[in-house]
């Protein structure tokens, strides 16, 4: 600006000397010019920063100033750097964007910024030199645009697509997404509660939440009266609660959020693609409050990414699922079956402890086939396995070989612990069983070999299993024997 200098956020009008009375219309017209400049400056949407060669402040504009929470008596005179920087990217980048100016080149950068309330955004910076007549740099010109919105999208997302590309967990996932929305919203706590399908919640992350009150959310059913996180499983629908305190949501709840200085919280309910609720995403808030546009926009990012690591839990799961367990009864198929026994294996010949290896054969399994179906041969499969999973210890191993075949494997069981096992397996498959139409008894003859009388693998303590199956077999339908060499 030819007449104009910047001082301290204001533009002085320089004395230009008379020459003559025609120019005196041009110097009005001219100053008028400066004076509508400025006006529509700080009437633009942009913010705008003006500093000297040692990059304080000389001049901002009203957008600005809303931009970074300050005021303009606060900003001008101040090292710019302190409105402009919020971590080790941003001031790598404010640093190459100045040696790039002072080399008189204009430079464009994103950086994160601090408002003065701790809010975080995302301004992209559009910088050049000021030079003087004599070609030295005096001044940088700044125009920040607000690119927040764009930004958090592709930030969040890469945090998460990089954790998911890893492999990692889905609770790791889901950590690290919470730390990354209170990185950028410091007033809010984040939380992901997992909804199962019978509409009880578990906790994936919450990290800035204590241990015990995660824990004791753990199993919580959702309802109409079941929190904010609870409430919005059950509704299936967003639920802001800005004062937890008085609002009936919380009656059963309240005493352990205001215990922990939580007074508000919003929660949104993250959709399966087939409409089931799968989770929830919540922020909690030390004051009576509701979100900002901030909040909203972290919260419709995040409900989006968790919806995508979820899924692909789900689909990790479902391939697990089809690639080691029966698809039929939900047990471990031959592979995985053996594979796990034979850890096992390791494991009891370091503690020098025994094992047993039962193999269970349905009797009359063909009959039941021929005369009622295959599917109500499939159904009577299902009713073992888990008639057989009910008497098994939590360290045991239940599989499914093949057909009506089933191994259970019982670590660091002695000979008078299986037999009183036998015993109790054979009365919980006895019960009747209503198939279809019809109700029927089961049994199943069970040949025992033990670890390590009876064989050193696997292979070989199934193999005498499952002779002693047959010797039980010939003896009585129904009953069990232990393997004795021939």
């Amino acid at each position: 600006m030819a007449s104009g200098e910047i001082t301290r956020g204001v533009i002085t009008q320089v004395p230009v000397p008379a020459s003559s009375s025609r120019s005196a219309p041009r110097e009005v017209f001219r100053d008028a010019e400066c004076r509508l400049l400025l006006q529509s400056v700080n009437a633009s949407g942009a913010a705008l920063c003006v500093t000297d060669g040692e990059t304080r402040v000389r001049y901002v504009n009203e957008a600005f100033a809303r931009l970074s929470g300050y005021s303009r008596a606060e900003i001008l005179g101040q090292p710019v750097r302190q409105f402009l920087v919020s971590d080790r990217v941003s001031e790598y980048r404010f640093r190459k964007a100045v040696k790039k100016i002072r080399l008189g080149q204009t430079h464009e950068t994103d950086l994160l910024l601090t408002r003065r309330n701790g809010q975080r955004l995302w301004a992209h910076l559009d910088s050049s030199p000021v030079f003087d007549p004599d070609g030295s740099i005096r001044h940088m010109v700044t125009v920040l645009t607000d690119i927040t919105r764009a930004k958090l999208h592709e930030v969040l997302q890469c945090v998460v697509m990089e954790a998911l590309v890893r492999e990692q967990p889905l609770d790791h996932v889901m950590t690290l997404l919470c730390r990354e929305i209170e990185r950028m919203a410091p007033d809010a706590i984040a939380s992901v509660l997992r909804v199962d399908r019978d509409g009880m919640l578990h906790p994936l992350a919450g990290p800035s939440l204590p241990a015990h009150y995660l824990r004791s959310l753990d199993g919580m059913p959702s309802g109409p009266s079941a929190g904010s996180c609870g409430t919005a499983a059950f509704r299936g629908e967003a639920v802001l609660v800005t004062d937890v305190a008085c609002n009936p949501l919380w009656t059963d709840y309240r005493q352990q959020a205001l215990a922990l200085g939580l007074h508000a919280c919003w929660s949104v309910p993250v959709h399966h693609r087939d409409g089931r609720v799968v989770a929830t995403f919540a922020l909690y808030f030390r004051d009576c409050r509701g979100p900002d546009p901030l909040h909203s926009q972290l919260v419709a990012i995040g409900t989006h990414l968790c919806l995508l690591a979820i899924e692909r839990d789900e689909a990790h799961r479902h391939i697990r699922q089809m690639a080691f367990y029966d698809a039929l009864t939900g047990l471990p198929h031959r592979s995985q079956l053996l594979s796990r026994a034979s850890q096992m294996l390791v494991e009891m010949a370091r503690e020098q402890a025994g094992l047993a290896v039962l193999f269970v054969d349905l009797d009359r399994f063909k009959q039941v086939n021929d005369a009622l179906g295959h599917a109500c041969g499939d159904e009577l499969l299902r009713i073992v396995a888990e008639r057989l999973r009910s008497v098994v210890r939590d360290s045991d191993l239940v599989g499914r070989l093949s057909g009506d075949e089933f191994v259970l494997v019982l670590p660091r069981c002695s000979v008078s612990h299986v037999a009183a096992f036998l015993e109790r397996l054979r009365a919980t498959l006895s019960v009747p069983a209503r198939i279809g139409d019809t109700t029927m008894v089961l049994s199943a003859s069970v040949g025992v070999s033990l670890f390590p009388r009876d064989g050193s693998d696997m292979t070989s303590l199934l193999r005498h299993a499952d002779t002693a199956m047959y010797q039980a077999k010939r003896v009585e339908h129904g009953s069990f024997s232990f393997f004795s060499p021939p």
